[in-house]
């Protein structure tokens, strides 16, 4: 593969951005980077291993899985484009619709 020079920012970059490899420039690395920033908001600092930086804020386990696929190694394992992501978050979010809120109320 042709390779290319390295612009975006680490941790978002999927591997094959990071790799310098022409492939980067596929739809996938953009699906990467929303994966990458959606486990962040999701999990805290545990987005890297998918665990929520605090019990009561972890989110549904559809999310999780979207997450993961997102953010998957293998080009091919990821969604192809940003709008069959988000697709799949549209399902996640109707078979999670929740009696309970993600996060405690705070006392008013």
């Amino acid at each position: 593969p042709t390779r290319i020079g390295r612009a975006g920012t680490r941790g978002y970059m999927p591997p094959e951005q990071e790799q310098g490899r022409r492939t980067s420039l596929s739809p996938t690395a953009d699906v990467y980077a929303i994966g990458e920033m959606l486990a962040r908001i999701l999990f805290g600092a545990g987005h890297a291993e998918a665990r929520p930086s605090h019990p009561a804020h972890a989110p549904p386990q559809a999310f999780a899985d979207v997450c993961a696929r997102a953010r998957a190694y293998a080009i091919d394992d990821r969604y192809p484009d940003a709008g069959v992501l988000r697709d799949a978050l549209d399902r996640a979010l109707e078979t999670t619709r929740l009696a309970r809120p993600l996060r405690p109320r705070l006392a008013s």
